[in-house]
């Protein structure tokens, strides 16, 4: 009983309850990752910083041994150490730089883990901070919301709950109605002209062809992949390690596993040496001391597995990126996306197919399909039906009432970028349909398909 009730309250947590428009590989990054990163950044600040990082041992040349001993640990931590075999270190002081031939060994990067764990935290965070503000931006409202209220709508019943699915109609209603009236007329920018044919082929992200959200969510999602190949060539760059180890990663669970230890590698070295400048009468002489790294036990384990981490999550958002092309750029798959649903509901299973057709390209569009798909992944696919019938039923009730008006409110599917441009330098709206166009007329061609992408 107590084991259940801790579970209620856990799952109750708002990290754990959060639902958005996100799909696994987004909370991969900005929920999972950053969690992890930070975690492991407190334990090696706290080791760092309060602990014991780095111990040190030189003999008692000068000083009480108390005092030596904490003047090198802090010497040696803040000054860094060399990666070399202590029998290998050997320090001529009779040279004038008798260190210059161990600089390329020099450890210095264990100091500065914790800053770049928040930083790569800060860079896997960064792109979900971008597409909140870019989608409440264009769309005018929290589109985080009505995923939010799609789920809270799962846990409630009754009244409440129509009230919430009506008003998750109401708020979708009114942001497929933004953007779709025609750009003032005149003569048109070469800059205006190029960005409509952007606009008319969706590689430009535009709110009059319902197609905002979804090009800005694919350029995050860009965005996304890029972080994560990046995020592989600073811990390959900021752990200095040579072109040979370029995939690290791989490298290290190799050699660990073929019993190859820091010994016979160099990576991550538990011993190092050190060289202290103690003032003589005439010169500065350095003597040696050997130390030890704790603090890279630590790093050896948070970097192994942040690395395979990050390529797996770079191999999921790559994965996705064709799934959500395909799912917008088809006419054929999102007409069968809403079919399937309209199947669960009496009232709208013989649903014409012309009308289906028209309400999934010229109601819902892009951004339309796109927003339900994602409701169908964070809420479930129950509430999801509903909405889609919510909505259904909204779109044919007004084109019951106003007859035509509806068709002369909602745009047809883009014409070719050339049309386009004619009619808006003529100041003419844009050609608006009654019926769907002969390719467009048999939508069962997509749409009797069986099974769903859900």
């Amino acid at each position: 009983m107590a084991a259940a009730e801790i579970f209620a309250k856990f799952t109750k947590l708002p990290g754990v309850s959060y639902a958005g428009v996100e799909d696994l590989s987004d909370r991969l990054h900005f929920q999972v990752t950053v969690v992890l990163l930070l975690v492991c950044c407190t334990t090696i600040t706290v080791k760092s910083y309060i602990l014991s990082p780095v111990a040190c041992f030189m003999p008692n040349e000068v000083g009480s041994h108390t005092g030596q001993e904490q003047f090198v640990n802090n010497f040696c931590w803040t000054e860094g150490t060399f990666a070399v075999p202590l029998s290998d270190f050997h320090i001529d002081n009779t040279m004038r730089d008798p260190l210059s031939k161990y600089e390329p060994h020099r450890i210095i990067y264990y100091q500065w883990v914790p800053f770049v764990l928040g930083l790569q935290a800060i860079c896997f965070y960064l792109p979900r901070v971008l597409w909140e503000l870019l989608s409440r931006y264009n769309a005018g409202t929290d589109i985080q919301h009505l995923v939010q209220t799609a789920n809270d709508a799962v846990q409630a019943d009754g009244e409440k709950h129509e009230k919430l699915v009506q008003h998750i109609t109401r708020r979708l209603c009114q942001l497929l109605s933004q953007g779709r009236k025609r750009p003032a007329g005149g003569t048109l920018s070469n800059w205006r002209k190029f960005r409509l044919m952007l606009e008319t082929c969706f590689i430009f992200p535009s709110a009059r062809l319902g197609n905002w959200l979804i090009v800005t969510y694919l350029l995050i999602k860009l965005l996304c992949l890029t972080n994560g190949i990046l995020q592989l060539w600073i811990m390959h760059a900021f752990l200095g390690f040579n072109t040979t180890y370029f995939a690290f990663g791989y490298q290290l669970l190799h050699d660990l596993s073929s019993g190859r230890g820091w010994q016979n590698t160099m990576l991550f070295p538990r011993v190092s040496a050190c060289a202290i400048p103690i003032k003589s009468a005439s010169k500065v002489n350095y003597v040696a001391s050997q130390c030890t790294l704790p603090i890279n036990m630590l790093n050896e384990k948070i970097y192994l597995f942040f690395w395979f981490w990050t390529v797996f999550i770079t191999v999921v958002t790559l994965s996705s990126l064709p799934r959500w092309f395909t799912r917008v750029a088809t006419i054929g798959w999102r007409v069968r996306f809403v079919k399937n649903y309209l199947r669960l509901l009496e009232r709208h299973r013989d649903m014409d197919k012309r009308d289906l057709h028209r309400f999934v390209r010229d109601f819902l569009r892009l951004d339309g399909t796109f927003l339900l798909k994602m409701i169908a992944l964070n809420s479930g696919d129950v509430i999801c039906t509903e909405i889609v019938g919510s909505l259904v039923d909204a779109y044919l009730c007004q084109r019951n009432a106003s007859g035509a008006q509806l068709t002369d409110m909602l745009p047809s599917a883009p014409a070719e970028p050339h049309t386009l441009l004619r009619r808006y330098q003529a100041d003419e709206k844009p050609a608006f349909i009654d019926e769907p166009a002969d390719n467009d007329s048999n939508p069962g061609d997509d749409g009797d398909e069986d099974g769903t992408d859900i």
